[in-house]
């Protein structure tokens, strides 16, 4: 249970960290309206190869980079593929602090018994 939500607080931490990057970019005045892939391009190309070679070669996921990563993600606007990413990140996040919470404790409420 302890795993499940440390698995699920490190989801909540990358998505606050995905929202504090979108800001960062967007106060940056970064034109967060060019595709994903296009602004991660020309902010930092190797970043960009490094997780293709970490996400096809060294984890095999090939289809998972070509079909939604490249082809769906990379290609829409900036601001809505972090958009997107942060609300799955949220909704892993808390699927896994619910699946690992602890039902020993009782829990508290506010209705009379």
């Amino acid at each position: 249970m302890l795993l499940l939500r440390l698995i699920g607080r490190l989801f909540l931490i990358l998505a606050l960290a995905l929202l504090g990057l979108g800001l960062y970019l967007w106060l940056g005045g970064e034109d967060i309206m060019l595709p994903a892939g296009k602004l991660w391009f020309d902010l930092h190309v190797d970043s960009l190869q490094y997780v293709q070679v970490i996400i096809e070669r060294h984890l095999g996921l090939t289809g998972i980079w070509q079909n939604w990563i490249q082809n769906g993600l990379l290609q829409l606007q900036a601001w809505d593929a972090l958009v997107r990413l942060f609300i799955w990140l949220l909704v892993l996040a808390g699927i896994f602090m619910i699946l690992g919470r602890d039902r020993s404790r009782p829990r508290y409420t506010f209705r009379k018994k």
